[in-house]
């Protein structure tokens, strides 16, 4: 198993890394808001991710993932608003929009960029997805491969599945070459 998938969020509680083609690596973070979890373990994982973001050299892109079925919430809007003081370049993925008319997923996405306009200047990219019927995969790929230095841009291989492994950490969690991009 590469990652946990499940009807509750908070599976995710480590710093995962995936190394894609092996040129860079994705990297799975914890999430700020529904964690099914202690408030100090949540705080904890918080922190990781905040110190991650800010201080991670090779990191060249964050995507912040949003259920598009939900109006934008304090906790995401103040973590865009984080993430545009950074300066760190990301894009939001609004992802779920197979359980829902399109027009509902284009209203909350307006709904969304309207209350974030409100504290940052920051216009990310976004993106509409869905896992069940691909929907947004491939210009989220198009917009990875535009983060990344060109010999590591992602590339389709046989079948249409890329190449997953995950990555080697250091004892302090690091990936064991520095120099490779990260997403």
């Amino acid at each position: 198993v590469l990652a946990n998938v499940s009807d509750l969020p908070g599976k995710t509680k480590l710093l995962k890394f995936f190394t894609i083609n092996e040129t860079w690596h994705l990297v799975d973070l914890p999430g700020y808001g529904y964690a099914h979890t202690k408030k100090t373990e949540r705080e904890e994982f918080n922190t990781a991710v905040r110190d991650y973001l800010a201080h991670r050299p090779s990191l060249r892109l964050t995507f912040v993932l949003i259920d598009s079925r939900h109006a934008p919430t304090e906790i995401d809007l103040k973590f865009v608003h984080w993430l545009g003081r950074q300066g760190r370049p990301f894009a939001l993925i609004f992802t779920k929009v197979d359980k829902q008319a399109a027009q509902h997923t284009q209203n909350t996405i307006a709904h969304f960029r309207q209350a974030m306009a409100a504290s940052t200047d920051a216009r990310p990219p976004v993106f509409a997805t869905s896992s069940t019927t691909r929907v947004g995969r491939t210009e989220i790929l198009a917009h990875i491969a535009q983060a990344l230095p060109a010999p590591n841009a992602p590339r389709e291989t046989v079948g249409g599945q890329m190449m997953h492994r995950p990555g080697r950490k250091d004892a302090e969690g690091a990936t064991a070459d520095e120099s490779e991009s990260e997403v």
